[in-house]
């Protein structure tokens, strides 16, 4: 289902009116809204989320780029068994759902939605930050 442009709107005066020093709203494909939050990856790029709206309720992901920045940075281009339990923990910790590689979550309230962002976005970090835990010099990851 597609987001109807009134609620692209909605979600943009809630998340950038709501905490305009937190986030940049844009809006993206297919209905979606695209936010630039004001947490870094590791190397100092913008984290972002997308939203859109689903049968009721706002739908937030990362389509896959804070495990695409691990695998980047990771040695052996493959996680190992202690990353995918670091990853499942992170995600846990702050109820984000993982399917594959791909980091999501889901609120049926507009209010929520801030929180969820700012959740999501700290679970974005953390995993990117996965790849810095086992690291010493000279050393292949764990």
């Amino acid at each position: 289902m597609v987001t109807a442009p009134d609620s692209t709107s909605r979600i943009s005066d809630l998340l950038c009116n709501g905490a305009p020093h937190l986030f940049e709203c844009a809006p993206a494909p297919h209905g979606a809204v695209c936010v630039n939050t004001s947490l870094l990856y590791p190397d100092g790029g913008e984290v972002q989320v997308w939203i859109t709206e689903q049968d009721g309720e706002y739908v937030l992901t990362d389509y896959g780029e804070a495990t695409a920045w691990l695998l980047m940075n990771t040695w052996e281009q493959k996680f190992t068994p202690r990353q995918e339990s670091l990853i499942d923990e992170v995600c846990r910790h702050l109820g984000v759902d993982r399917d594959g590689y791909v980091l999501t979550t889901r609120r049926p309230e507009a209010e929520m939605v801030i929180f969820a962002v700012l959740y999501l976005a700290e679970a974005i970090v953390r995993v990117a930050d996965i790849s810095y835990t086992f690291r010493s010099e000279g050393s292949p990851d764990s």
